[in-house]
């Protein structure tokens, strides 16, 4: 029989020997508590990551601890790319409502009633079949559940249309109310109005579905547009010799629910229509004909222009700016208006981009020196 040797070379099977009475004569020297407690092994830690992320504090520079830069904190100009820009438009019937968000390139619209978005002319965007129309909350999940399950990453829809939010809230109504008597089996309510232990909280519900769902879509990766209608109202104002009436404009959907929607939506605007008989036109300048003068000309029919008002609502008043150097008003061609949208949109934000990048260049220039 042959005797068993060791597979290590005899320096390292020294230095292995070595090794383990210097760590045996650690152990011993190290003093412990707690009877034969051993101390604990200390492991080796990976390095804490530094942060690339800096905030001035008092004047000098420290690193956001990981954790906090976890959270996605961040000091840049971060607007909503255009491909999942948020927006409301509200605008009266025939202001081009439909045909603006079915000129959206990877858009899907959901409608309400038949044959909505049917009428438009070579439109981008999809849209559901006349008689496949949602009218029951069961549809409308059925609907939202179904882009759910292909978003942008790796479906053909970049954008949600609701056309229009006012027909959706009916839609939400009678989902509440479906949830109401099935949960709490307390009466047998018809519409939002007749939950008597709710009172006005109903509303509130109402509108909480409505965000939750326009969050649900957006978390996934969609930019999502609703339109809503507007209406016009004949109110009396003043009193004595000057009352009188005056017509003003009014969204169909409370100011409970599309106030909140405005809110968390990028970009809000108001569609309006001008039409006019005159137009201006360059003509040839008898005086020198190597220019030209603007001359006014009458034409036999008026002449309708579409306009997307975006920092004004349905009355006028001026409201929040939400990006800078966006114009406060656009005018729309009647056939691929949502590019003209989307191209100030971009150049909105390249300007805002730029007014960043100097005012950082500069800061940083003044700490420095």
């Amino acid at each position: 029989m042959t005797e068993s040797k060791s597979t290590l070379p005899s320096t390292a099977l020294d230095s292995a020997i070595k090794k383990a009475q210097d760590q045996a004569a650690k152990r011993a020297a190290t003093p412990v508590s707690g009877g034969d407690a051993t101390p604990p092994v200390a492991t080796e830690q990976a390095p804490t990551p530094v942060s690339t992320h800096r905030v001035v504090v008092a004047g000098t520079e420290k690193a956001l601890p990981p954790d906090l830069l976890a959270l996605g904190l961040t000091r840049d100009f971060t607007p909503m790319p255009v491909d999942r820009l948020t927006m409301v438009v509200l605008g009266l019937s025939g202001s081009g409502k439909t045909t603006l968000v079915s000129s959206i390139p990877r858009a899907v619209v959901a409608t309400f009633h038949p044959g909505a978005a049917g009428h438009v002319i070579a439109p981008r965007a999809h849209h559901l079949s006349p008689g496949q129309h949602i009218s029951t909350w069961a549809q409308w999940v059925r609907f939202r559940d179904a882009l759910l399950s292909h978003p942008p990453t790796n479906g053909p829809f970049d954008y949600v249309v609701i056309d229009t939010l006012d027909e959706w809230f009916d839609i939400v109504c009678q989902g509440v109310v479906e949830w109401w008597n099935k949960t709490y089996r307390v009466s047998s309510a018809s519409k939002v109005s007749d939950f008597d232990e709710l009172g006005q909280k109903g509303w509130v519900l109402v509108a909480d579905w409505m965000i939750g769902d326009l969050v649900k879509l957006q978390s996934a990766g969609f930019g999502w547009i609703g339109t809503g209608h507007l209406k016009e109202k004949e109110i009396t104002v003043g009193d004595g010799r000057d009352k009188h009436t005056q017509t003003v404009v009014r969204p169909v959907l409370s100011s409970s629910c599309i106030g909140p929607i405005r809110r968390v939506a990028c970009l809000s605007g108001t569609l309006r229509i001008e039409s006019t008989r005159v137009q201006f036109r360059d003509v040839p300048n008898p005086v020198d004909p190597t220019k030209t003068i603007r001359t006014t000309v009458t034409l036999d029919a008026p002449v309708r222009s579409f306009f997307l008002d975006i920092m004004a609502d349905e009355t006028g008043r001026e409201q929040k700016q939400r990006l800078r150097y966006m114009p406060p008003s656009i005018e729309l061609p009647v056939v691929d208006s949502w590019k003209r949208v989307s191209a100030e949109y971009a150049a909105a934000v390249e300007k805002g981009r730029k007014e960043h990048d100097s005012i950082i260049a500069e800061r940083r220039s003044s700490e420095q020196q």
